[in-house]
């Protein structure tokens, strides 16, 4: 099962860089979130070298999921939901 394997790849500690918000309309807040880069940078958990490797990462599993959403077929709503809301 998908879920299963995603659980597999999320074990152990990490840091995360949360997506941040403009409160008054609720774009994305990019300054926001360059401001945390930096502040994670800053405070040694990552280097710049670091952070750019991890965001060409990011693009090319991004790339990666999109293509396989396209290729694939729509679930059944029964299948849908048993992945969504398990029993």
């Amino acid at each position: 099962m998908v879920r299963d394997n995603l659980k597999k790849r999320l074990e152990g500690c990490y840091v995360t860089v949360p997506t941040l918000f403009d409160d008054r309309d609720l774009e994305l807040d990019l300054e926001a979130t360059r401001s945390h880069v930096r502040y994670l940078i800053e405070r040694g958990d990552f280097t710049e070298e670091q952070i750019l490797t991890l965001e060409d990462e990011i693009d090319g599993q991004m790339a990666e999921a999109i293509e396989f959403a396209k290729s694939s077929p729509a679930p059944s709503v029964e299948a849908f939901l048993e992945e969504v809301a398990p029993k």
